[in-house]
């Protein structure tokens, strides 16, 4: 596994200022082959684990993070709202 560590991230999307570990398993690195374009790096898939930590001004101003959270409290509600209903048609019956 490679394991990478910064103190802080900032990508166009997503800030950490408390840093974070990123970790990839299963990597088949070519190094050579970063200096062409014409053979990828990478020969097969593998996977990568980060492990961030956020600032609350980290996630006030990201927007990655603003449109997780509004999408995970969407589903929440949308379940319990299903949830509720079928729990409403089963006492009518």
């Amino acid at each position: 596994a490679v394991r990478i560590r910064c103190d802080e991230l900032e990508l166009a999307t997503l800030k950490s200022s408390g840093g974070g570990v990123l970790t990839l398993v299963g990597v088949d690195f070519q190094y050579l082959r970063l200096f062409t374009n014409q053979v990828k790096p990478f020969r097969r898939p593998f996977q990568v684990f980060g492990d961030w930590v956020f600032t609350s001004q980290d996630i006030m101003e990201s927007l990655l993070l603003r449109r997780l959270s509004k999408s995970l409290v969407n589903t929440i509600l949308t379940r319990l709202l299903i949830i509720q209903k079928g729990k409403s048609e089963a006492q009518v019956d």
